[in-house]
């Protein structure tokens, strides 16, 4: 639309240039012919002009009086048809010609007038001496005449016989001729006029209008070139002007065609764009207020409802009355503002039944920038909502199995390992000391695998976080590798350590995490590699990277065992399992927490030559490196102090504790919910208190929550629980709790923690 204007623009200025054209060429003809009349009247009035001053300069006695007259009235007649014509055109330097020949006219006028009397009155006394020529000759011969007068009328008279001008030149009859009256007063008389012709002569050519006509015909013919050469150059500018406005019109309409070409494409690209959108999409579009203008067939099809239900209304029509009215506000507030909102929500079937859509609603705008309706494309995410609402259900079945089975599993292993504990450290026969640490190490391997199995769980549920703290690195590193030794000397493997004085600084790492992926790798190692086999660790800190590598002399791996080895229960076979032992989860925890951590990892390995792992995790250090710390250890004389409230549902686990805190010093009651346990605070005084989560009748935090709510916080409360899931620990410490103890129990982390505790009482 908007280059047709333009076009048709272009053409009405192209016909305003051509009247402007048409205009001016009437202007400049009009000028030009104006000029030509000028031009040509003066030249004929030159010529006429010419003509008579020739006629007055042959005056003689023989010249007739009314050609004279016909002459000069010819003159004076062309000359006022030219002073008319000069008065038309309005030219300054004309009027000014024409104000100069005004003035000379009016004088030759006059001259003409004196002209025409005197030789008139020349002609009669030049005719009277004619007539009395004889009559003179007489008196010369009688003596009457001097000669030389007589020849001075020989000459006026043959003058007027030969039509020769008149020039007397032989005397200047200044005495009286003796009885000559007459003769002497014509003589005196042709010489008078004779003067006076000479002086109207004279002033004939002062008044001459020649120069005058001259210059308007010079002028006039200057004009005349110039109206040429302007219209020229206006028919020059105005072919350019037009041809400009036809190409730029032909430019204009070509463009047009071309973008109505383009438009029509698009449209037919937009309308196949709607065509896939309306069978792929919820489409409906409202006015300003909310009501429904427009819906495809996908949302009659999905609501239930025909369009005349659905236009007319507004969109509550099909709203399910669980959704929030503050998430309609908040669209509301954001369309009217101008921008899109994006949300999942729940929408209802004329039937009743419930469907979920994933809406995008935006505000539609005209030329003004203001909001003329709202267009809302949706889709169907009916399936994808209850296929995640059955893998969150399933998620969270998992969880709590994961969760039971981690319960069920510990709290009677905290009895094996509680009572073997405290049977090792009774029993003193060598044999009956090597039974006891044989459950032991059963029971810390079942642990373990446990613990592998919940770890697996969190990192695959992405429920998995890291704990981050200040580690002591080169501290840390020895007491891992520590730990190894009993299991390589049994192994008669030589293990190699080398660990680089580059450790030996603080950073900020899940230390937990990193020992875990040393372990299971060592470990791997130790049960791979034969006897009089070697190890090999190293260990550095560059660039900001704690990087270590172990490498064994074991069996190694084939490529294809490589590709599964990470992948959890994957073993490089049957037989491997038979014959090492193993879940096959270690190496699939080592590759989650490398993910987790942003660190690399190198694995190299030859079957029948051994493996090498590598692996660089970015950790940040500390400037200064704090002092040593050291474990508190337990001894006979570190005995504590206090009276402590033990609520715990499982007898064997109440006479595990009970006999612990004996061997620290300190005295228990034991309840058996959280019931009696709430039952039970008010009555005695109580320096803490452990709990357990699982009881009949009232668990451990509702217990907790009683007691804080009727008795304050003055005594703390330690978590004493098998539920060791993630969160679990801070969902502990969250309400308040004053700690946290998972079973199965390390007596040690028990003991630090209660001394801790008692000692600030």
């Amino acid at each position: 639309m908007k280059s047709y204007k333009l076009i048709i623009a272009t053409f009405i200025l192209t016909l305003l240039f051509i009247a402007y054209f048409a205009y001016e060429s009437s202007r400049f003809n009009d000028e030009a012919k104006a000029y030509s009349k000028v031009k040509e009247s003066a030249y004929r009035l030159e010529i006429a002009f010419s003509k008579n001053h020739l006629l007055m300069n042959s005056i003689n006695s023989s010249s007739n009086n009314d050609e004279i007259s016909a002459s000069i009235a010819l003159v004076e007649r062309m000359t006022r048809e030219h002073l008319e014509l000069l008065g038309q055109v309005d030219d300054t330097y004309l009027r000014t010609l024409a104000d100069s020949i005004t003035q000379k006219s009016a004088v030759l006028a006059l001259l003409y007038e004196d002209l025409k009397s005197d030789n008139a009155q020349l002609q009669n006394s030049i005719m009277w001496l004619s007539k009395s020529y004889k009559d003179y000759l007489f008196m010369l011969k009688e003596g009457k005449l001097d000669e030389k007068t007589m020849s001075y009328i020989f000459d006026i008279v043959n003058a007027r016989e030969t039509k020769e001008l008149i020039r007397i030149h032989h005397i200047k009859p200044n005495e009286k001729l003796q009885d000559a009256q007459v003769l002497d007063l014509h003589l005196g008389l042709i010489q008078t006029l004779h003067e006076l012709i000479n002086e109207h002569y004279a002033k004939l050519l002062v008044n001459d209008i020649t120069p005058e006509l001259k210059s308007a015909i010079d002028y006039s013919s200057k004009k005349i070139e110039l109206i040429k050469s302007e219209f020229t150059r206006i028919i020059l500018l105005l072919l350019i002007s037009i041809t400009f406005l036809v190409i730029f019109s032909i430019l204009l309409y070509s463009r047009e065609l071309a973008t109505k070409n383009a438009l029509k494409a698009a449209q037919n690209s937009l309308q196949q764009f709607v065509d896939a959108l309306n069978e792929s999409a919820i489409v409906s579009k409202s006015d300003p207020t909310g009501r429904i203008t427009f819906v495809n067939k996908k949302f009659c099809e999905i609501s239930g409802y025909s369009q005349n239900e659905l236009i007319g209304h507004s969109h509550n029509i099909i709203r399910h009355p669980d959704m929030p009215k503050e998430l309609f506000k908040e669209m509301w507030d954001t369309i009217k503002s101008g921008k899109h909102f994006k949300a999942t929500i729940q929408n209802m079937t004329k039937e009743g039944s419930s469907y979920y859509v994933d809406s995008l609603i935006l505000p539609l705008f005209d030329v003004n920038g203001e909001i003329v309706e709202y267009m809302a494309v949706r889709h169907d995410v009916t399936e994808l909502i209850l296929s995640r609402d059955r893998a969150l259900k399933a998620e969270k079945s998992k969880d709590e199995f994961f969760s039971k089975m981690s319960h069920e599993l510990r709290t009677p292993l905290n009895a094996i390992n509680g009572f073997s504990s405290i049977l090792k450290r009774e029993l003193k026969e060598e044999k009956q000391q090597r039974y006891l640490q044989y459950i032991l190490d059963s029971s810390k391997h079942l642990i373990e695998l446990i613990n592998d199995i919940l770890d697996l769980s969190k990192l695959n549920s992405g429920n998995f976080k890291l704990d981050i703290h200040k580690v002591d690195l080169y501290h840390d590193m020895e007491s891992l590798l520590h730990r190894f030794e009993g299991n390589l000397e049994s192994s008669k493997i030589t293990f190699h350590k080398e660990l680089e004085s580059s450790i030996e600084v603080t950073l900020y790492a899940d230390w937990l995490r990193i020992s875990q992926i040393i372990t299971n790798i060592i470990s791997n190692a130790i049960k791979f590699t034969p006897q009089n086999g070697d190890i090999f660790f190293r260990a550095s800190y560059e660039n900001a990277h704690l990087k270590f590598s172990i490498k064994d002399s074991g069996i190694g791996m084939s490529p294809d065992v490589l590709e599964r080895v990470f992948k959890p229960f994957e073993q490089a076979d049957s037989s491997t399992t038979r014959r090492y032992g193993g879940t096959g989860l270690g190496l699939s925890i080592v590759s989650n927490l490398v993910g987790q951590m942003n660190a690399t990892m190198n694995v190299t390995s030859k079957e029948g030559e051994g493996t090498l792992f590598e692996f660089s995790i970015p950790l940040q250090a500390q400037k200064a490196k704090p002092k040593g710390h050291r474990a508190i250890e337990r001894s006979d004389s570190d005995k504590l102090f206090g009276h402590i409230l033990v609520a715990e549902d499982n007898k064997t686990n109440q006479l595990l504790v009970k006999l612990l805190l004996e061997e620290f010093g300190l005295t228990c009651t034991i309840a058996k919910d959280g019931q009696e346990a709430l039952e039970i605070y008010p009555k005695e005084n109580f320096d803490a208190v452990l709990m357990d989560e699982n009881m009949p009748r009232m668990n451990g935090i509702e217990a907790f929550k009683e007691i804080r709510r009727l008795y304050g916080d003055k005594t703390p409360v330690i978590a004493l629980t098998a539920n060791v899931m993630k969160g679990d620990r801070e969902r502990f410490l969250e309400v308040g709790m004053s700690g946290f103890i998972p079973k199965p129990i390390d007596e040690q982390e028990l003991y630090k923690t209660l001394q801790s505790l008692l000692g600030k009482h």
